[in-house]
Order: C-alpha cells, then structure tokens, then sequence
C-alpha cells in the first residue's frame, strides 16, 4: 500500500533521494525534463508529493504555479513513475493532496494535462468536479524551406545579464491571460537564460525590447522552440512572424532537421501563424481544470 509524503523542495534530506529516482524515471511527456521542473518550477515552499511503497519511491508530482492567468491557477504534474507503475493510478493519490496544496497557495484553480498516459484517470477527474478547460497543441514542420527573418528596424542580439531584467518583465508581460505557462521566479529564470545553449534572441526596437525567442537543440534531429513572444506594444506589427523565422533558422544553424513546438488553444493567433506557416499538429493535450475554495 503506498503512502503520500510531502517533501519539502530543496530542503529535505529526502530530497537527494527523490531526485534521483525523477532523474530515472522522469515522464518524457511533460514539454520540458522532469528534473529541470523539480529544479526551477517548484516554489519557494512548495513541495513533492512523492508515493512510497514499503520504502521505495513509486511516483513523484508537484505542484507548479502557472504565470498571472485570468483563472489564478496551479498545475499538479506527475514528474516520474516507477518501472511497472501505472502513472494514471499515481495521478489519482495525488490529486486530493494538490487541491490543498493549491488552496492554500492560495489559487483559486487547479489544472491537470491529461497526456495519454494519463486519459484512464479522466472519468475519475470528472467524477472529482473537473471540466474541460483548453488544449495544449504540439505542432512540427522541418527547418527548411522557411524565409530569412526580416530584422529591418531592429537591433537583434544574444541575451546578456543586463538584458534579464527587461527579458523577465515581458516575457510574463507576452504571456499574461495565457493558460499554461509556468515562469520561475527572477533569479532562476535569470540563471537558466544566461547559462542556456544556444542563448535567447532577442529583437530590440531602440532601448524597447519587443520580442524575443529561445530554441533548444532537441534529439533525434528534431529541435524544440521553447519561448516566443513579443512586447504587447507590438501586436499587429508581424513581429511574431520574423521571431518565429528566427527560431527556425536558429535550429536550422544547429543541424535540426525539424523544428517543434507548443501552443495553448486559447492562443488563437500564435495558433493560426504557426499553421499558416506550414506547421502540422502532432498531438493534442486536454487539459481538465477544477475551480477550488479558497
């Protein structure tokens, strides 16, 4: 029989041992790597909700707060799972203890993406109060056959440690009102950006930074554009196009063949560039949400 223990982030003596077995067995479904959420998304006072059983770990969740959306909302993730554990069943114990942990945050809603490993534990959620809230859709195209950036009128350059403070301010400015997206607090997000290979570009418009994009290289030939977006100031101006034409040629330079990415259904516009663009929808996530009492 498992057993529930909320281990504090970072500063537990349990917490060595736990991410360990995230290391091992982390999800490969979660947009990013299980351990960098453990590491850089988890609040100040956050916790893992780790499932023991007779002494050895079972699954691992947490609990991530999502950037200043209109529903004030927390996502629970199920991080890793053991070898011939059934992440679903896992996701259901959690879930109790993550409503609380997100009331008390306080957060007025809690979200859960429902990848395929998940989707048994749909009847269950719905049972528990949750509704269909939006979708996360992957999408991929190949690096080729995309036209140049047209940078005419901006200054375009790598981040440096006296861009983060701009950086961090617009990016949660760009993504304000969308579901989803979990930003890290300033020093974290500061400290990944510096150290991240290839560095984030960034579109200047005099001393005005009006977007920016970040891509990783990825495996198997398919590179990943992790963060995109633009000042507010600049809706309607086509800025998104050239940024999104930057990414591509950044993953192009560094040998991807493919060029994937993540876009919230309640970002119809993002969404309606990125087809136009000749992108393909790979997979489609659910995401269920449940209104809490605080």
């Amino acid at each position: 029989m498992t057993t529930m223990v909320l281990i504090p982030a970072k500063d537990d003596e349990r917490w060595a041992s736990v991410r360990t077995f995230i290391v091992a067995h982390g999800r490969n479904n979660l947009g990013v790597g299980a351990v960098w959420i453990a590491d850089n998304l988890i609040p100040e006072g956050g916790f893992l909700l780790a499932l023991s059983d007779r002494g050895r770990w079972v699954a691992v969740g947490t609990i991530i707060e999502v950037c200043d959306t209109a529903l004030n909302s927390a996502e629970l993730l199920v991080l890793a799972v053991g070898p011939g554990e059934n992440a679903a069943a896992a996701l259901l114990e959690m879930v109790s203890e993550g409503e609380r942990l997100a009331n008390d945050g306080p957060r007025a809603a809690l979200e859960i993406a429902l990848t395929s490993d998940l989707a048994s534990a749909e009847a269950d959620l719905r049972d528990r109060g949750y509704r269909g809230g939006y979708s996360v859709f992957e999408l991929r195209r190949p690096s080729t056959d995309m036209t140049s950036a047209d940078i005419s009128g901006y200054e375009v350059r790598d981040l440096s440690t006296g861009d983060v403070p701009s950086f961090y301010r617009v990016v949660r400015e760009a993504f304000a009102g969308i579901p989803g997206v979990s930003i890290p607090n300033f020093a974290t997000f500061g400290n990944t950006n510096l150290a991240h290979d290839p560095p984030a570009r960034l579109f200047f418009d005099g001393n005005h930074l009006a977007g920016f994009v970040r891509v990783s290289r990825g495996t198997a030939g398919v590179g990943r554009i992790e963060l995109l977006g633009r000042n507010p100031a600049y809706r309607g101006t086509g800025l998104g196009l050239q940024l999104l034409r930057e990414g591509v040629a950044c993953l192009r330079a560094v040998g991807s063949r493919e060029v994937s990415l993540q876009v919230s259904g309640a970002s119809e516009r993002a969404l309606s560039l990125y087809r136009q663009q000749g992108f393909r929808l790979v997979r489609e996530t659910p995401v269920l949400l449940r209104m809490l009492d605080c």
